[in-house]
């Protein structure tokens, strides 16, 4: 039996997305020796830090990763649990998940609620039980935090701050040879570089950004679409060759953190044309490196982004030349996350 101050539960990259990047900069910059992170999603190819901080696996299917972490929080003793999951639906073993200690839920998602109205009266029974187990919510949209208010008992208290931790430094590693090969090609061919990032589903709108590139308006234009997820390599080989006739366009697999960071600073806009949507690190990051970044509306977005309405989204490149927002709904002490999870965790401890 091992005594730890927290235990963060979630993924670490890669595979890149908003858990994994979150949960890698709170390893880098607020977690401590004395906490343990188990890693529900390992790999081969995970990112290395120089932190001492313990790492944990769980492998195997759904039901092995959860009878793993059940056994890891029984025979161990902490003083908090931390989960960041990216859906409602990862709550659905909570009620049988012994608890020994204060627990902290994250949902890195912005259509919880609409997830939540789409199952049905069973389904929304076990949730709502479910999230009643948990004595910290930690809300990171203004839509999170209206949908807690469902859930708000006396015991429980609901944290209102960004999921966003600024990267702890940036080392300019060099691009793939091949990535850079394309960007000196279309630099020289465009008036300016797009990129997006993200999985490959229909909340992202990448159709959008692709039919764009694809017209007559669009040919002043190139763009690269980077894709998350596991089995993203045989899903970008087909992509790849579905839109094979679209010269100026490029998609790829996802990099590391430093790597990814480089790429978007060699670029002229980041994207984000999600239809639904948590905060978008990635959108903090380009306004933080000086790239101009144009983000739907969905959602609280860092101060810096041009926002467009996602009403407007067949005709989102017209906001291109717009003017940044400088309105935030979450306060500017809480734009980068680090102290209030700091204050949280030693609150717990």
């Amino acid at each position: 039996m091992a005594r730890y101050r927290g235990v963060i539960v979630g993924a670490l990259p890669l595979p890149v997305g908003g858990v994994s990047t979150f949960i890698y900069r709170l390893l880098e910059n607020v977690l401590t020796n004395n906490d343990v992170v188990i890693d529900l999603y390992p790999s081969d190819s995970k990112v290395r830090t120089a932190n001492q901080v313990p790492i944990s696996t769980c492998r195997g299917s759904s039901i092995q990763r959860f009878a793993c972490l059940f056994i890891f929080l029984l025979r161990n003793q902490y003083s908090f649990v931390h989960f960041n999951f990216s859906t409602l639906k990862a709550l659905f073993g909570f009620l049988i998940l012994p608890k020994k200690s204060k627990w902290i839920l994250t949902l890195h998602n912005g259509g919880i609620a609409e997830e939540y109205e789409r199952g049905n009266k069973l389904t929304k029974w076990i949730l709502k039980r479910a999230i009643k187990r948990f004595d910290v919510v930690h809300s990171i949209s203004e839509s999170q935090r209206s949908f807690y208010d469902h859930f708000q008992y006396q015991s429980q208290l609901v944290e209102h701050f960004s999921t966003y931790i600024r990267p702890s430094k940036q080392l300019s590693p060099q691009l793939p040879t091949s990535i850079s090969e394309w960007l000196k090609l279309h630099k020289s061919k465009h008036r300016k570089i797009l990129l997006s990032s993200g999985y490959w589903r229909s909340v992202y709108n990448f159709e959008e950004m692709i039919r764009f590139l694809a017209s007559e308006s669009g040919q002043l234009f190139a763009g690269i679409i980077v894709i998350y997820g596991e089995q993203s390599a045989r899903l970008i080989s087909e992509l790849k060759t579905e839109y094979s006739n679209i010269e100026n366009l490029l998609i790829t697999n996802s990099w590391s953190q430093e790597v990814f960071l480089e790429l978007q600073m060699s670029v002229d806009f980041y994207v984000r044309l999600n239809s639904e949507d948590s905060f978008g690190i990635a959108v903090a990051d380009a306004v933080t490196l000086g790239v101009k970044v144009l983000a739907s509306d969905v959602c609280e977005r860092y101060p810096g982004t041009i926002i467009f309405p996602i009403s407007e989204i067949e005709n989102w490149h017209l906001y291109l030349n717009s003017e940044p927002n400088v309105n935030f709904a979450i306060a500017s002490e809480d734009l980068d996350s680090q102290n209030a999870l700091r204050q949280l965790y030693n609150k717990l401890s």
